[in-house]
């Protein structure tokens, strides 16, 4: 199970196929980030809407 803690608050708990890590990923962290792009923090997909 996933709980993901931000901002002195805890969002979860959430199996792994709910919950895309948006700062823990590839993508953000080697193309994004270094370029100054901001993003939220992960993406939940509950039942079939994001």
């Amino acid at each position: 199970m996933v709980v993901i803690r931000e901002s002195d608050m805890c969002f979860g708990e959430y199996t792994e196929e709910q919950v895309f890590v948006i700062e823990k990923s590839t993508q953000y962290y080697e193309k994004l980030r270094p370029n100054g792009i901001k993003s939220c923090e992960f993406i939940l997909r509950r039942e079939d809407r994001l």
